[in-house]
Parts: C-alpha cells; structure tokens; sequence
C-alpha cells in the first residue's frame, strides 16, 4: 500500500508525496523521512447562518486530522513516524501546492478541485516508499472577489492578518477602534469565511463525507456560553477547535457586538 493509498482509506480527498529536499522542508529543517505525504481532508457540510466560521462547527480539525493520520501510519506499517494538522514546522499550504493537491489563492488558502478551499491539510512524515500521481488540476481565477470583500481589507500585495476579521476574532486582548467596528458588523464572533463563499472556485464545491465535520454541527454559540468559567467552558466544548484560546476572546467579541 502506499501512502496516498493509505490516506485516501483513512479520509482524505487527496494525498501526494513531496521529496525530502524540497524547499520548505530544508526551511523547518525537516528532511530526515523519506517521504512527506501531504493529505486534504473535505470539511464543507453547507454554509447554514450561525456565528461561527465553517471550519469551527464540527470536531476540531487538530484532533480529528491527526487521528486520520495515524490510522493511515498503522496502515502503512510504519513504527516511527509524525503526524502534523496546523501546528507543524511547515508551511502547510505551501506543501500542498508543491505537492500538487491544489494551487494558492489569492486569499492564501489552498485551492483545491473537488473540494476548493474547505479542506484542512495534514502531513504524515515517515520512511515510506513515496509515490508519484497527477492529480485534477485547480486554479484560481485571480478575479478579484476575495479582496473586494473582504470586510477588512486585509488581502493584498501583502496579507495584514491585523485587519484579518478571522484572525481579530482570535485574539486575546482588547482590539483598536477600527477591529471593534469590523467585528461589530461581522455575522461571526469567531472566524470568517467571506472570501471563501464569494470564491467562484467554490461555488461547486463536494460536501464533505467525514462524520467529524458533517454531523453533531454546532453553528451557532449561545452567548451564555461565556458566562461558563474558563475550566467549565473548556470542558464542555472540548472536542471544538474554538476552544483553544479559551472564552476570554468570545465573551469579548459578544460584548462589542452589543456594544456598537
């Protein structure tokens, strides 16, 4: 079996391997495997209205991707091995591009063809026998729509993750006068998802098929959530990828929305 073999049966929409020497691995310092296989794992369920962003509203992504991953390395047979979702060494999109699961948008995000940009990546490093595929060509239009609307204003020549409402929503601490206005006017009190939708290479994109991410969908947060204390409020929303930074940012987020 080989590695896209093994993720593709453990859920992933695509898989690819890229070569050890390649350039953002030599920059994480990561070459000591012989193959990195990158996998896109499908989270599109529908864009129902709720204040959470998409990727937010079933198990967090971290968890359930890593555990996808190590499926695929007992597949595979691998004793020694590391498995990577978001926080890894790498610069993931990236990768991904170089592997060919997809292209970069304009918004930075990865592209790709049956899924668009709704798919969280992982990276399964191990000494497998890399393989080599052609897979479906992606592309974006560079058509202008993400930066015409995103809210912010943040996409660019350069991106400003400081006028990033996903990323403002994430932030601990009080914002400036200009983040308390754009949050104030956002559908969401955590994450964004505007230059997604408007994305034309989205419009068509598969729902996704992962129980993690199709069902027992939390779309929207009641604000008394944030009346929990932190403990409480990190036990009860444990399996969620918004519960991270804990509920000083929500509460924070809902108190300036009414406050504007």
């Amino acid at each position: 079996m080989t590695p896209r073999e093994a993720l593709l049966a453990c859920g992933a929409s695509e898989a690819a391997c890229v070569a050890a020497d390649v350039r953002f691995l030599r920059e994480a310092g990561e070459c000591g495997y012989a193959a990195y296989a990158v996998a896109a794992f499908p989270y599109y369920a529908g864009a129902q209205e709720g204040n959470l962003s998409l990727y937010a509203r079933g198990i967090d992504y971290h968890r359930a991707v890593r555990a996808r991953l190590r499926a695929a390395a007992k597949l595979l047979g691998l004793a020694e091995y590391r498995e990577y979702a978001d926080a890894s060494p790498f610069r993931e999109v990236a990768l991904a591009a170089a592997a060919g699961l997809g292209v970069v948008g304009d918004n930075g995000l990865l592209i790709t063809k049956r899924h668009g940009s709704f798919v969280f990546l992982g990276v399964l490093c191990g000494d497998m026998q890399p393989d080599r595929v052609s897979l479906p060509a992606a592309g974006c239009l560079h058509c202008g729509a993400c930066s015409k609307r995103c809210p912010g204003g943040a996409l660019g020549e350069v991106f400003d993750e400081t006028r990033c409402l996903s990323h403002i929503t994430q932030t601990r601490g009080a914002l400036n006068t200009a983040q308390q206005a754009l949050l104030a006017r956002a559908d969401t009190v955590w994450g964004c998802d505007i230059c997604q939708l408007c994305c034309p290479m989205n419009k068509a994109a598969e729902h996704t098929d992962l129980p993690e991410f199709n069902s027992n969908l939390l779309c929207d947060l009641p604000e008394d959530a944030c009346t929990l204390s932190d403990r409480a409020f990190r036990k009860k929303y444990e399996d969620r990828a918004f519960v991270w930074r804990g509920n000083a940012p929500l509460r924070r987020n809902f108190a300036y929305k009414k406050a504007y």
